[in-house]
């Protein structure tokens, strides 16, 4: 057993990305074309597609890092990773409170776009993003303290004071009272028109807004019937900000691409790689570790093993995962196959099913990209719909149509258990 110190299966770390030249060149080409065209009116969507754990968010990373090394004085990037964040809301929080904190960083080196009325408007709208139900005078408090700092009426502001009913004129013996409700689509509006103003204020600043795992709002959501529509209106809404103006650049897995909208015509589906890249992708990143332990996974074994996971692997994340786990828990001489071996990976990543119910539910599928219906799935797991019901919840089975959830693959992560020995071939 070896003890890994810096390697991190999920670590997207620009310069860990190996090979996606193809992908690489047609992204960074497409935002710098977006970016060359000076129209302040100009949104565009761009989305990177591919199964769980492809590569998007290391390629997409790497991309805007190399984006940002000519263009970061003339554009704020923002990035926000949608995994676990349940609502659009929360969302919508961070790319304000991301603007906010760009616009602070020029407002304060004197770059471009940093004007005190636009820093003003962002920091009314970090605050308002914040409540769910807010008094109308605190409202009005916020809104009189944003005018004094701007020193200007802004489409922002007659926004926020026409959606909620607020006059800036009234008198001051006059009472505000009652309270407004902020839900997500007049705080997305309200966003729309801060960015819209930092783009017609200054047409020499641009906006990339990066939305990783857009998927992943509400991953569970594909369960029932109410939940899609939730989380449909909901990821709907997000991409509804390349109408800010700004560049939107979405990464999102294959099977929830339906909900595209035509306006995101720019997209780019990654395949898988081959054994070769995926062992180069390995080595890049057992590089940093203690000169011991590369030399302990250096020998014959070794490089035995790393060859029989890239083969069985479809995906980087699912090759990196089984090998840390070897790595770390196998001694050896190992008798066993690679699957029986790997069955102790998949009793910590998929805990709340059975190893029994995997095999069963592994053996039903005909090879890494098939798919099968609903009702087979039932009758691998006995007909018990809770045992369904978790591996489904458990990404032990993805949908192949999130919108659509009655075919179903399996998680590239358990596909070792496809590997067949010579008597089952």
């Amino acid at each position: 057993m070896v003890y890994l110190s810096k390697f991190r299966p999920t670590d997207v770390r620009p310069e860990l990305l190996v090979d996606r030249d193809d992908a690489a060149e047609w992204l960074e080409h497409s935002i710098s074309a977006y970016l060359a065209d000076r129209d302040p009116e100009q949104g565009q969507g761009f989305c990177v597609l591919g199964s769980k754990g492809v590569g998007k968010s290391i390629l997409t990373r790497a991309v805007l890092q190399k984006l940002k090394e000519v263009h970061a004085a003339t554009t704020l990037f923002v990035e926000v990773d949608c995994r676990g964040a349940l609502r659009q809301r929360k969302v919508l929080k961070q790319v304000v409170e991301q603007v906010h904190a760009e616009l602070y960083k020029m407002n304060r080196y004197g770059s471009p776009g940093a004007s005190r009325e636009l820093l003003a408007s962002a920091a009314v709208l970090k605050t308002l993003a914040s409540f769910d139900q807010v008094e109308r005078k605190t409202v009005h408090e916020h809104l009189t303290e944003f005018k004094a700092a701007a020193g200007a009426d802004g489409k922002l502001l007659d926004f926020i004071a026409s959606e909620f009913q607020i006059s800036l004129r009234r008198r001051k013996q006059e009472a505000i009272e009652g309270k407004v409700l902020l839900d997500d689509d007049n705080i997305r509006e309200a966003l729309l028109l801060l960015l819209r103003d930092i783009r017609l204020a200054h047409e020499d600043l641009d906006i990339i807004v990066y939305l990783d795992n857009i998927d992943e709002l509400d991953h569970d959501a594909y369960w029932s019937d109410e939940g899609r529509e939730r989380v449909r209106a909901q990821t709907l809404g997000l991409m509804q900000l390349w109408r800010a103006p700004v560049g939107l650049v979405l990464n999102m897995r294959t099977y929830y691409s339906s909900i595209l909208l035509r306006e995101v015509s720019k997209r780019f589906e990654l395949l898988p790689l081959d054994d070769a890249t995926l062992e180069q992708i390995l080595a890049r990143r057992l590089h940093s570790e203690q000169r011991a332990v590369q030399e302990a996974l250096g020998n014959d074994l070794w490089n035995a093993r790393r060859s029989e996971l890239a083969g069985m692997a479809s995906t980087p994340l699912s090759f990196l995962m089984w090998f840390e786990y070897l790595a770390e828990r196998i001694k050896e001489p190992e008798e066993r196959s690679m699957a029986e071996v790997l069955m102790g990976f998949a009793r910590t990543h998929a805990a709340t099913v059975s190893q029994d119910v995997l095999r069963r539910i592994a053996g039903i599928f005909e090879g890494v990209e098939a798919a099968v219906p609903r009702e087979r799935l039932l009758a691998a797991c006995g007909g018990n719909e809770a045992l369904l019901s978790q591996a489904i919840r458990s990404q032990i089975v993805l949908p192949l149509d999130f919108w659509q959830p009655n075919e179903f693959t399996l998680d590239p992560e358990l596909h070792f258990l496809l590997a067949r020995t010579p008597d089952e071939s």
